[in-house]
């Protein structure tokens, strides 16, 4: 006895290699694909985030900074801090580790080399750069150490002005254009900042306007508690490193120099 129930569900896919058939195939197929690669798209959208795009390294040792003297450089060390060590021999190259090991804070000024690279095949729009105070206190007090320059100081291509409320941020380029740059993947651009400082002690952080994909965000840039920077210490009130093996202070009143060591002892807070 024939199967009559069964001949009619034999024979669907039949139906699939007429033209017809085939044709409804590789639309079916075709729908399928492009909504598998909208939903990934789509994901991937959804969970993307501008900083995903860009990479951000920040240097605050001037020895470390390509094209910038590690001179000129003075800083504030608490006093209850007993200071050892020296910066070495051979110029101010040592100064800035030596300061940070002795928990001491940039007086005067703060450089910080920032480098950005792009990191997808979306091209990433550094619109603009901003600087907040989060905290502002009087100046430190405590052991005042200076390296001093010999020579002129270098135009800085970012200039900070941490006294001015809010803080202006003001960036000169050969070119004379304005600030904004675009990066794509593996592309870099590196930013010198210099951020001054003469009537407070100030923690600031830095932060950049992104755009990637359309979506803008503001990212802060180096570490999450920020930099700090007091004002410089007084006239012949800081110890200067003599590039070698030896401090000394100027007496204003008499003219001479009054010599510390051993250098790598404990030095005494300005009187």
């Amino acid at each position: 006895m024939a199967n009559h129930e069964a001949e009619p569900k034999s024979r669907w896919w039949r139906k699939l290699i007429t033209v017809p058939g085939v044709i409804a195939t590789t639309v079916l197929t075709a729908l399928v694909g492009a909504g598998v690669t909208w939903m990934v798209n789509y994901l991937q959208n959804v969970n993307f985030h501008p900083s995903d795009a860009i990479k951000l390294s920040v240097e605050t040792d001037p020895a470390k900074m390509s094209g910038v003297s590690s001179a000129g450089r003075s800083a504030i060390i608490p006093s209850s801090v007993s200071t050892s060590g020296t910066p070495g021999s051979g110029g101010c190259r040592g100064f800035h580790s030596w300061v940070d090991k002795n928990h001491g804070i940039d007086a005067g000024k703060t450089v910080v080399q920032i480098v950005a690279q792009g990191t997808t095949d979306k091209p990433v729009l550094i619109e603009s750069m901003n600087v907040n105070v989060i905290e502002t206190s009087p100046p430190l007090t405590g052991i005042a150490v200076a390296c001093p320059t010999a020579g002129n100081a270098q135009l800085r291509a970012i200039a900070v002005n941490l006294d001015a409320a809010p803080p202006t941020v003001d960036y000169k380029s050969d070119s004379n254009a304005p600030f904004g740059f675009t990066l794509s993947k593996g592309e870099t651009e590196s930013f010198i900042v210099t951020a001054t400082a003469t009537r407070a002690t100030y923690r600031w952080k830095i932060q950049f306007d992104v755009v990637v994909n359309g979506v803008k965000d503001t990212l802060e840039v180096g570490a999450p508690d920020g930099y700090t920077t007091t004002a410089p210490p007084a006239p012949y009130s800081a110890w200067e490193w003599d590039y070698q093996d030896t401090w000394s202070r100027g007496d204003p009143s008499t003219g001479s120099l009054t010599y510390w060591g051993p250098a790598s002892g404990p030095l005494p807070p300005a009187n």
